[in-house]
């Protein structure tokens, strides 16, 4: 007897269902033809890979929700599908918002699971906008006005208003105008355009007196708006930052050698293309500056002893100043570093000693140059013959290395 799967052309047609489930059928077989056994169904479940993603069932989904709603009011549901295997991790969607706008704050949330989204914040019915040129303060730059239907002048009229976010540096305030009511937005600290285009602010509104209780369980206490303030860019010229720049060299350093120089910036690129360099002082003309790369060049040798002080820095002041002519002035400190270039020197032009009351004198002396390449120095009689080697002798002073003594003999 011989087994086959085979699909006769009288057998029930195979497919596969809405369960991934291929039906096959299997009949047996003798060499003959005789078919002995009944006809064996053989399902193969296919099994998902997560191959499909999620599709909303809208392509856009348009909401309503009235002004000053309070916190956790639905706004409306979005709802998505996939086509994967049904009560699998494949078709397991979560919810999320990728963006607001405004983004901050943010003021709706949706639910991970079910897509239901609600408000989180409360927020007036528009937004203000307004602008301002960067490094000003101490101007109004905004006036937001409110309505309240209660009497005029009175504490239930009067608005008060706070910043609520977006004022961390203090760069803003808010009052109120008592005859209008409005509130009265200024700047009392600069913007800097190059840190931050524009600032949000997020401003709540209440009245002086408290809202009576029946109200105030149905309605916020506090009413709230959006203020962007657009900061705008003004040419402010070349920044010298940090003011003292720091550059070594040592003092034997050739005629011509080159040395970086000071080095502004534009705040708006943030680089120094562009910029030419103007030497404003430099006192011992030790040096020339390169216009365009503000590199400094060696036109004389340096001689850091001749500085006064001579352990202080030899200051060389800058001007950098851009294409619309607007400039800024910087030190450059060189730090000359000290060679032995100079000789020790005795510091006595003559000696006189009287026997039989003076044996002896004290000789010393001084090097220009750093102590590294200062004492103890050597002492040797200028001339080595054996008559005034017998009449002097030399001998050193313990502790005093630019110290010697000269003996009589």
């Amino acid at each position: 007897m011989m087994n086959q799967l085979l699909n006769p052309p009288a057998s029930p047609p195979t497919g596969q269902d809405l369960q991934g489930v291929v039906k096959l059928t299997a009949y047996a077989y003798t060499v003959d033809g005789y078919s002995a056994d009944s006809p064996l169904p053989l399902p193969i479940k296919i099994e998902d890979e997560n191959d499909n993603y999620p599709l909303f069932t809208e392509t856009i989904y348009n909401f309503e929700v009235p002004e000053s709603s309070r916190i956790g009011t639905v706004v409306g549901v979005v709802c998505a599908t996939d086509m994967d295997e049904p009560d699998t991790m494949h078709t397991r969607l979560k919810y999320s918002i990728l963006e607001q706008n405004p983004r901050s704050p943010g003021l709706f949330s949706v639910h991970p699971d079910t897509g239901i989204i609600t408000t989180v914040s409360h927020y007036m019915d528009r937004e203000y906008e307004t602008s301002v040129e960067e490094n000003t303060y101490n101007v109004e730059i905004l006036r937001i006005p409110v309505d309240d239907k209660d009497l005029i002048k009175s504490a239930n009229w009067k608005a008060n208003f706070t910043i609520l976010k977006g004022n961390e540096n203090g760069r803003f305030k808010i009052t109120t105008d008592p005859e209008t009511n409005e509130g009265v937005l200024c700047v009392v600290k600069p913007l800097d355009y190059e840190e931050n285009h524009q600032v949000t602010l997020e401003i709540g509104v209440n009245n002086e007196a408290p809202l009576i209780r029946d109200v105030a369980s149905r309605v916020p206490t506090m009413n709230r708006a959006l203020v962007t303030v657009h900061v705008r860019d003004q040419d402010e010229g070349p920044e010298c930052k940090p003011p003292e720049q720091y550059v070594r060299i040592k003092e034997n350093s050739a005629v011509g050698s080159k040395i970086n120089g000071y080095k502004a910036y534009d705040p708006e690129t943030k680089n120094s293309n562009g910029l030419r360099y103007k030497k404003l002082q430099d006192p011992k003309e030790w040096v020339s500056i390169e216009e365009v790369s503000g590199l400094l060049t060696i036109s004389k040798a340096l001689d850091r002893e001749a500085m006064a002080p001579r352990n202080d820095l030899y200051n060389i002041t800058v001007m950098a100043i851009d294409q619309d002519g607007k400039s800024c002035t910087g030190t450059l400190a060189v730090n000359i570093e000290d060679v032995n270039d100079n000789a020790p020197e005795i510091i006595q032009d003559y000696l006189v000693i009287c026997k039989p009351k003076m044996g002896y004198a004290d000789i010393s002396a001084m090097d220009l140059d750093e102590p590294v390449h200062g004492p103890p120095f050597q002492f040797n009689l200028a001339s080595s013959s054996p008559e005034v080697n017998r009449i002097w002798t030399l001998n050193q002073v313990n502790g005093i290395p630019e110290k010697i003594m000269i003996h009589m003999n």
